[in-house]
């Protein structure tokens, strides 16, 4: 298994909620119905999934970083 394929499987969800949010934006502006409260909801589960991604990826990248400064 590569060491990323968790990386990459969090991204392909987020990616999903992302789309599935937009989806119920675009209905919801369009006039097909939709709930205000559960696209906000939405939006935000995304957002949050999104800046979790990001402390993960930063914090890979600090300890990459600091494997790469260590002594041989």
């Amino acid at each position: 298994m590569a060491p990323t394929g968790g990386f990459e499987r969090a991204l392909a969800r987020l990616e999903q909620s992302e789309h599935r949010a937009a989806g119920l934006l675009s209905r919801m502006a369009s006039g097909e119905g939709g709930n205000l409260h559960r696209v906000m909801l939405e939006m935000e589960a995304v957002r949050m999934q999104f800046e979790l991604l990001m402390q993960v990826r930063n914090r890979l990248l600090d300890a990459y970083q600091e494997v790469m400064r260590m002594q041989v």
